[in-house]
């Protein structure tokens, strides 16, 4: 009799909207009546409100079997209602009749009358019905609230508040039970034994004498919203149970302050009247079976066809049995006989022995004791059914369905089987229905058990990863989409957020092996905050989601580190592409200013010049004597040893001429033009002593005025004059990049050249320097153009190493290279880089920038890569070093792919990381440009 299910709680916590009104006895007689000394309290339901609150808080499966046929107000004094709760002395009250929710009308107040000067508690209670497996139970108080008014009521006062309607607190259980017999058979019912059980809340049990009302309360089981299983078995004088009187009850939705009626079913019971058994001097045996129905319900009686020997009479009115054997009749006869009353029936079998000398012996046996189920359990396998009193032995039948319906629930188990070690293993990821139901070894059958429900299907997730919404200098924010599931509502569904280092939380076990958690198990919730994040540190985080069951499911693992850089949004600054990007103290006040030249979207050259206020604020130097340059590249550099930056500027005019000129810095960042040299655009210019006099000669690569590459090298004189070293052998390049280095360490500059040459081949060129700037080829590496070259020490050697990233060719691929450096200037391309290649053609444009910084401050070299991947995508890669020149790239970045464009590093906010200022196109199908403020988290 130890029955319980897999039950819906209903959760009854609403807020509804009532407006509290204290009026003088001037208000007006339609309002409410009033007395001397007597203030009128008026409480108006808004239904809308109260009908949302209602709906939310019943679950969608016990709603349709509410009905709201009732509602009453009731007035208590604060103090006693605090005091005496429900017992407190009702002030006043108003009970009206409704015909559901939408009945209440907007326009309805209901006036109550209190005394005046006093603080009250208003209740307000709804009441109905609930339909029980086709039966309807009285309900009161499905739910009820209670409001506080703020203040003491006073005279002519309005004072509107919102009621919090909150569940009341169940006292104790009535539950009625009716239609039990005082016998069944010969024997007389004594007592019953009554059972309330739950599977959350437990099990209590009680036994009365008669059968009228039995009372649970808080201290035999905690009474809260849920659905609970009664289940009766009447018991004789000696506390045994009466078999034949078989277990019924029913389920009830166990709601505050109520008290139910519970109606039930009772089979109807059946047995042989053993003072009927009679043999004559014929030899005819004649037996009377007597059925009754406890509900006083038509019985039939009938006699199983098969089972009735050859020449037997039934009579189904009288209930007679009669049959005359002879010499060929002898042997065991099995009788089964069985009694119906409306959906319910019961068996009982006669064994009939009739012996050589046709003596006659009658023996009798009823149909077994319905089996309770208890509970159920899955091992990830199958399902395990426990009954409450099982026999061990091999007498059970196991049904099934898919809903609980047991008209069309289907034999699961094979035959009759022992429940204690039986499984059904046959299930699949779903909701279940079980019966059980025993056969004796006469082959009697029970009436069915109650029903259990088996949930073991798991929550629906979306097929999505999470979402990282944003991410900071050491959090990340991540967001997804709600699980749906079959049997719990999307806000009952309960997730949990593990995360790891290590590639291990991809499943459900996983994850709850290996994975940390930050959110614990957490209902109705799609976003999170992962805060405390190393930036060193690749995490992957994983989402888990369970119902009220217990089913779990698992979303699809996101990988994240908290990002080095986070955009400054608050930046204006003049979106340009096929330009240049520079940083630079050109006013002498120790932070750095920013100079960007290139095309806008109308292609119209032009040169911006910003002075930082030193904390990475950039405003426009309007009035400035630069020219407007697009196609071209820039230099901040002390040319001329005033400890001042100089500027060369090189591109394209509006007039469509290339120009290269340089400009002198008064110290204050205003420029004025100095000279000019030889005019190039798709340019390249690199600062440095190649001849060791103390001051930075010119190199200068690019597209000249006649449409021809040109690589020109220029020796300072000191101060800031530049003369042309005539007759090289450097090769003539545009569309490409150089860098100058001491590469083996022979205290001279070499020089690096990549680009376009005369022969439209892709060229990658070292020169070893004598010393006096005189330059010889010494290697050739996989040529590029559109590409850019840095030199570093990426590995901690104590040598330069080399990055180039570019186009192989016209019809080559984009490409991202590390050389690394042998001590002596030779390299040696390092073949198992993760780095994206970029520097495809974007028009006629072939455009790539890179970038050797420590930009993690761990005092190593990171690499920042910008341009087109072979895909087409426009790109803005970190990748971070892990000291020995292994580079890993960072996934968390913030940063807006770009191509044409060019990338500006340095500590703009002076707080002692690099920083960025990128620029160049963002959209190429709309052409959009931007120049973008990142700043550095690292400190």
């Amino acid at each position: 009799m130890k029955s319980e299910r897999i039950l819906t709680i209903i959760a009854l916590l609403l807020i509804t909207m009532i407006a509290i009104t204290a009026c003088s006895s001037n208000d007006s007689d339609q309002d409410l009546k009033t007395g001397t000394g007597e203030a009128g309290l008026t409480v108006e339901i808004n239904p809308t409100q109260l009908q949302s609150n209602f709906l939310q808080s019943v679950d969608g499966d016990l709603m349709s079997q509410i009905s709201i046929n009732q509602l009453e107000l009731q007035v208590y004094q604060e103090n006693d209602y605090q005091n005496n709760s429900s017992e407190a002395e009702v002030v006043d009250s108003f009970k009206t009749e409704i015909e559901g929710l939408n009945s209440i009308d907007k326009a309805n107040t209901y006036a109550l009358h209190v005394p005046n000067g006093q603080s009250y508690i208003v209740e307000a209670v709804l009441s109905g019905e609930v339909k029980n497996e086709g039966r309807v139970n009285d309900v009161t108080g499905i739910y009820r609230g209670v409001s506080t008014p703020t203040g003491v009521l006073e005279d002519a006062t309005t004072s509107p508040v919102e009621v919090d309607v909150s569940l009341k607190e169940a006292k104790e259980l009535d539950v009625v039970i009716e239609k039990i017999p005082k016998q069944v058979g010969d024997k007389d019912v004594a007592q019953m034994n009554v059972e309330l059980s739950n599977p959350i809340l437990g099990r209590a049990e009680k036994t009365i004498t008669q059968a009228e009302t039995v009372i649970f309360n808080n201290g035999d089981l905690e009474l809260r919203p849920a659905v609970v299983q009664v289940d009766i078995q009447l018991q004789d004088s000696n506390g045994q149970d009466i078999p034949a009187g078989g277990e019924f009850g029913g389920e009830i939705q166990l709601l505050p302050g109520q008290k139910q009626q519970l109606s039930v079913d009772q089979q109807p019971y059946l047995e042989v009247d053993s003072s009927s058994v009679e043999v004559d001097e014929t030899g005819t045996l004649t037996f009377t079976v007597v059925g009754a129905d406890p509900e006083g319900a038509e019985v039939s009686l009938e006699v199983v066809s098969e089972t009735k020997p050859s020449g037997a009479n039934f009579n189904t009115e009288t209930g007679e049995f009669s049959w005359q054997p002879d010499e060929s009749d002898q042997g065991a006869y099995q009788v089964k006989f069985r009694a119906q009353a409306g959906s319910q029936s019961n068996y009982e079998v006669v064994t009939i022995q009739v012996n050589d000398k046709l003596e006659i012996s009658v023996n009798r046996s009823s149909s077994p004791q319905t089996p309770t189920i208890s509970t159920t359990s899955y091992d990830g396998t199958g399902v395990k059914i426990e009954l409450a009193q099982p026999t061990g032995q091999a007498d059970y039948i196991v049904y099934r369905n898919t809903t609980d319906d047991y008209s069309a629930a289907e034999p699961v188990s094979e035959g009759v089987v022992d429940i204690t070690n039986w499984s059904d293993i046959s299930v699949q990821q779903r909701t279940y229905y079980y019966w059980v139901r025993r056969i004796s070894d006469l082959g009697l059958a029970s009436q069915l058990s109650n029903s259990i429900q088996v949930d073991i299907m798991p929550p629906q997730v979306d097929s999505t990863i999470l979402a990282v919404d944003n991410i900071e200098q050491n959090s990340i924010d991540l967001s997804w989409n709600s699980a749906t599931d079959d049997t719990t509502s999307s806000e009952k569904l309960k997730y949990k957020l593990v995360q790891s280092t290590a590639d291990n939380i991809g499943t459900v076990s996983e994850a709850e092996s290996n994975g940390t958690t930050v959110i614990d198990w957490t209902a109705n919730i799609t976003s999170a905050t992962v805060s405390n994040l190393d930036k060193n540190n690749i995490y992957y985080s994983n989402l888990l989601v369970k119902d009220q069951v217990g089913n779990k499911a698992i979303y699809a693992s996101r990988t994240t580190t908290v990002a080095l850089y986070s955009e400054k949004t608050d930046t204006s600054l003049t979106a340009l592409a096929i330009g240049a990007t520079e940083l630079g103290d050109i006013d002498g006040d120790d932070d750095l200013d920013l100079i960007v030249t290139g095309s806008n979207n109308n292609n119209d050259p032009i040169t911006k010049l910003y002075r930082n206020d030193g904390n990475g604020n950039f405003s426009e130097i309007t009035e400035t004597s630069l020219s407007n340059l697009g196609y071209g590249t820039v230099e901040l550099s002390d040319i001329d040893r005033d400890e001042e930056l100089e500027l060369i500027s090189t591109g394209v005019e509006s007039s469509g001429n290339s120009v290269t000129e340089i400009y002198d810095n008064n110290g204050s960042g205003d420029f004025s033009k100095k000279l000019s040299l030889t005019g190039v655009s798709y340019s390249a210019v690199e600062l440095g002593d190649i001849d060791k006099d103390n001051d930075l000669d010119l190199i200068l690569t690019g597209h000249n005025s006649d449409s021809n590459p040109i690589t020109k090298v220029y020796k300072n004189d000191g101060t800031g004059g530049f003369n042309e070293v005539t007759g090289t052998s450097l090769v003539n390049v545009q569309y490409g990049d150089i860098e100058l280095g001491d590469i083996d360490q022979d205290d001279d500059l070499e020089l690096i050249v990549t680009g376009f040459d005369n022969s439209d081949n892709a060229i990658a060129e070292v020169y070893d320097n004598d010393g006096s700037g005189n330059f010889t080829r010494q290697a050739s590496l996989t040529g590029v153009l559109g590409s850019a070259v840095e030199l570093g020490d990426i590995d901690k050697d104590s040598d330069l190493d080399l990055v180039i990233t570019g186009l192989t060719g016209i019809d080559g691929t984009a490409t991202a290279k590390i050389y690394t450096n042998n001590g002596n200037g030779v390299f040696t391309e390092q073949t198992n880089t993760s780095l994206t290649g970029v520097g495809a053609i974007t028009g006629d444009i072939a455009s790539s920038s890179v970038k050797l910084r420590d930009l993690d401050q761990d005092e190593d070299l990171d690499l920042l890569i910008t341009g087109k991947d072979n895909n087409d995508n426009l790109t803005t890669n970190i990748y971070i070093n892990d000291g020995t020149g292994t580079f890993s790239k960072s996934p968390a970045e913030p940063l807006v792919g770009i191509t044409a464009g060019d990338t500006a590093i340095g500590d703009i906010d002076g707080d002692g990381d690099l920083d960025a200022v990128i620029s160049g196109a963002e959209d190429l199908n709309n052409f959009n440009l931007g120049t973008r403020v990142y700043l550095n988290n690292t400190k």
